[in-house]
């Protein structure tokens, strides 16, 4: 590395110092504030890193300047962006309510909008310094000079994705292992009522053995129904909570039935029994062709790596050896 890019990587290094004394100077941290941070404000990847209520505070205050750059308040859960990631938020089971005690998924990296603007201030911090010492290294190393802010900045950028990427991915996979498990609990729900009659007691016999996420849901349509008397608000609730257009139908069914609008509770039931089990199939069936071609495409890249072993590397040596006029033998 020449004496001019070390000149401009120590200027980059003074930019970024007297930026971050500025920021602290104008907008003094919230340490104390994250030190007594409400447990639902918690930027959970703070609490793994040394320095983390100064980590924390620093993470509050880049979400809330992340949240003002897209001109809004990082807690407004009305507004049209807000209300989306408060939908992702519940259907991947993140979100946590202000009624409730604890999280339901404690091992989720946020919980709500405000801790979702926190997380991408956080990781957004965590993947810039990495990509600044990676850069770094890089520019020493290579005296490429402009590695070390591009490194900065892609980390950054990749950081500030992240918690996107979690968040749509736990809420894709919990709704898909909803269809999965619809196409069995429906038909149990089906033959349950078929004796009973009557769908309230046979919703309370489906949830008595436990269950994955749809089970999860039922269990709270009657938790609200045990406080409310109300079937239709809690599968009112359950819609809003969840992506899954089986649910969303099983669920607006249902509630015609409960609240009593008319439609017998099995011939209802065995409706949505048809449909959930054709949804199941068509699901399978659809994963099954993914991951026929996912195997397919890894051969083909395992064919071309060993076809270039074999060939284009022997007869790269060849090529080479002739040109220099030796032999290869």
């Amino acid at each position: 590395m020449d004496a001019n890019s070390i000149v401009l990587l120590g200027a980059f290094f003074v930019a970024l110092g007297i930026a971050l004394i500025y920021i602290t100077l104008t907008a003094p941290a919230r340490i104390p504030k994250a030190q007594k941070v409400d447990p639902q404000r918690e930027v959970k990847l703070a609490r793994s890193i040394p320095g983390s209520d100064a980590f924390a505070a620093m993470s509050m205050d880049l979400g809330d300047a992340f949240a003002a750059l897209f001109g809004l308040r990082a807690e407004d859960e009305e507004s049209r962006y807000g209300s989306a990631i408060v939908q992702l938020l519940k259907a991947a089971d993140w979100y946590w309510e202000y009624r409730q005690e604890y999280p339901p998924t404690p091992e989720a990296p946020f919980w709500n909008l405000a801790t979702y603007w926190s997380a991408k201030g956080a990781y957004a911090l965590l993947y810039a310094v990495v990509g600044l010492v990676a850069g770094t290294i890089l520019a020493l190393v290579a005296g490429f000079v402009w590695a070390a802010p591009v490194g900065f900045v892609l980390g950054g950028v990749i950081g500030f994705l992240e918690p996107d990427d979690r968040l749509t991915k736990a809420a894709r996979a919990r709704q898909d292992m909803m269809t999965i498990e619809l196409g069995f609990s429906v038909p149990k729900l089906y033959s349950i009522v078929q004796n009973r009659g009557s769908l309230v007691e046979g919703l309370r016999d489906l949830v008595s053995d436990g269950g994955g996420p749809f089970i999860e849901e039922i269990q709270y349509v009657l938790r609200v129904y045990g406080v409310a008397r109300n079937l239709g608000k809690g599968f009112d609730e359950m819609v809003a909570r969840n992506t899954n257009v089986g649910v969303r139908e099983f669920c607006l069914s249902m509630k015609m039935v409960g609240d009593k609008m008319g439609g017998d509770p099995a011939r209802a039931v065995a409706k949505q029994s048809e449909l959930a089990r054709d949804a199941m199939q068509n699901y399978v069936a659809s994963r099954s062709d993914q991951n026929k071609a996912k195997a397919g495409s890894q051969s083909y890249q395992f064919m071309t790596a060993l076809l270039f072993l074999m060939l284009i590397i022997p007869i790269a040596l060849v090529v080479a050896q002739s040109l220099v006029g030796g032999s290869v033998f």
